[in-house]
């Protein structure tokens, strides 16, 4: 569980990285368009390395696709066309993160936060069915987290880069530590508790 947390954050630091590094020297929408292409060019490599290998064996080509698919599965559904162009969605946000915030930390940090949050309730809202009480809820918070991306990026356009920073991340920092608090509290006093 921790390795596939760890490399999970691997694959999502990583584009960061270089959208905060060619950012600032060739400007955002150059940088994103040369990491959008470069993600496209490795996600129809591994598609062509998955569509090379044999069903139900574990080999070279699945681990390689792995790296170059990263979380093709998110949106992908399991066929590749899909598996391509979650992969290079997923990579083009992650460098936006840092294409866009590399001059702002905190607001990187609440990019960061919501993100994370994104990309688990997508994955929360393709498990409901449409229309039920699951699926509406899911896409509530889908959609809070997406205008709080938006106001972030427009505040830090507009000039306030520390009131697009508290805005982009305050809710889920408070929501982050009042879960922590409570998590904590039941590893602590409810130990030994009986939950009948």
């Amino acid at each position: 569980m921790l390795k596939r947390l760890f490399w999970s954050g691997v694959q999502f630091a990583l584009p960061i990285a270089f959208g905060a590094w060619l950012g600032p020297r060739f400007g955002p929408t150059t940088a994103l368009a040369a990491i959008a292409i470069g993600a496209l060019v490795l996600a129809l490599l591994g598609a062509w390395l998955l569509r090379g290998s044999t069903t139900g064996q574990l080999n070279w080509r699945n681990h390689a696709a792995g790296w170059l698919l990263p979380k093709g599965w998110w949106l992908g559904s399991c066929q590749l066309p899909g598996m391509v162009g979650s992969s290079v969605l997923f990579t083009v946000l992650a460098a936006a993160i840092g294409a866009l915030g590399h001059d702002n930390l905190p607001l990187m940090g609440a990019f960061v936060l919501n993100g994370i949050a994104l990309y688990h309730l997508l994955r929360t809202f393709r498990q409901h069915t449409a229309g039920t009480s699951g699926a509406r809820t899911t896409g509530t918070l889908l959609l809070v987290v997406v205008l709080l991306i938006a106001a972030g990026l427009g505040l830090q356009f507009a000039g306030w880069p520390r009131l697009a920073a508290l805005v982009a991340g305050g809710p889920p920092a408070v929501v982050g530590l009042l879960a922590g608090g409570w998590l904590l509290l039941l590893l602590t006093l409810g130990r030994n508790a009986r939950w009948n």
